[in-house]
């Protein structure tokens, strides 16, 4: 039973009805008591109880019908998981990666019989206040689990504090220097002798996966390797083509390749291709990864280094079956995929 001790009136019909519901004292479907029956058991006035009432509503508990009562729409929310976003995805350059995982992820999760609630609590003015909305949820256990998709510090530190049952971490990681080697060796077999590697500011360091994965393929081809260059710039549209711009403006090496680490670059390189009157693959071959968004730039299919978010979406679900049955999911490494198109002066069908 929960403890009524510094709680104000609606607070403390709130809590009782919720955890009646949960206990299955009021079962799914079952009618809840009348107005004039809650007031004189709890003593409180009708404005009290409708806030209560009111409360239990927002959250998705019960569901009230005029002239018939209010009826419990919920069970416990053991089996319920909260995917809470902290950036809008939808409206972000990789936003069709990102639709496709949450979409992935929701169908996954129903297979595995949890329920999922889909919740934003962006960074901005309006954090405060819809923190402290989401936090009432919280306080009335509607979510077995909290699921923090593209977090922010921000974000994640209030969860924290909060100390509300989540999950930050599934415990996949995705095979990046492996993919960065499968590209070189990739593009190496087409015949290309000289490879323009297109990635974000930051990565083109010793240490970073992405680029220690392409030194050892060069090393493993020895002198069947192809030279190579890297072009760093923002991860972004505009990054990948003002990077591009600036690389087009010396000689191209005759026999040249783009392995692109950033399909949201890749859009902006394409463009800047086009501007450039380079025509793929007669011109300039070209490997990209994650091919979201971009097909339309390029007149002929792109070769694609895919990481599947349906299997990193899966891996989450796994993670959260295990924390909801208090233990860890088993770590594993998702390896990205080449699909080949005819960027690249492939001769097979794609």
């Amino acid at each position: 039973m929960p403890s009524n001790i510094g709680h104000l009136p609606y607070e403390i019909v709130r809590d009782t009805l919720r955890d009646e519901i949960d206990r299955g004292v009021l079962s799914e479907g079952s009618r809840l008591p009348t107005t004039t029956e809650l007031r004189a058991r709890f003593g409180v006035s009708i404005a009290t109880l409708q806030k209560a009432l009111g409360e239990l509503v927002d959250a998705g508990m019960i569901e009230r019908h005029p002239r018939r009562g209010s009826f419990v729409r919920r069970a416990s929310a053991a089996g319920t998981v909260c995917l809470l976003l902290g950036t809008d995805v939808f409206r972000h350059e990789n936003a069709a990666f990102h639709a496709v995982m949450i979409d992935a992820f929701r169908s996954e999760a129903a297979r595995a019989g949890l329920n999922v609630e889909l919740k934003m609590l962006l960074d901005d003015d309006a954090f405060a206040a819809n923190a402290e909305r989401f936090g009432r949820e919280l306080d009335l256990g509607l979510y077995g689990l909290v699921v923090s998709f593209f977090g922010t510090r921000r974000l994640h530190t209030w969860l924290k504090d909060r100390k509300a049952p989540c999950l930050n971490r599934s415990g996949a990681a995705i095979d990046y220097a492996n993919l960065g080697a499968q590209g070189v060796r990739y593009l190496a077999a087409q015949g290309f002798e000289h490879l323009m590697v297109l990635m974000p500011q930051g990565n083109v360091v010793a240490g970073k996966p992405e680029h220690d994965g392409i030194a050892q393929a060069l090393a493993e081809l020895g002198a069947q390797a192809p030279s190579c260059e890297f072009i760093e710039g923002a991860p972004s549209d505009s990054g990948g083509r003002e990077a591009m711009h600036q690389r087009l403006a010396s000689p191209v090496p005759a026999n040249s390749a783009i392995l692109s680490f950033n399909d949201v670059m890749t859009r902006g390189a394409l463009f800047c291709l086009l501007e450039a009157g380079l025509h793929i693959p007669d011109d300039i071959g070209f490997l990209t990864h994650a091919n979201q968004g971009v097909p339309l730039l390029s007149s002929v299919p792109l070769s694609t280094l895919m990481i599947d978010p349906k299997q990193i979406a899966a891996h989450w679900v796994q993670a959260c079956l295990a924390a909801l049955r208090g233990t860890t999911a088993a770590n594993t490494t998702i390896h990205a995929q080449l699909i080949a198109g005819r960027s690249c002066r492939e001769t097979a069908p794609c």
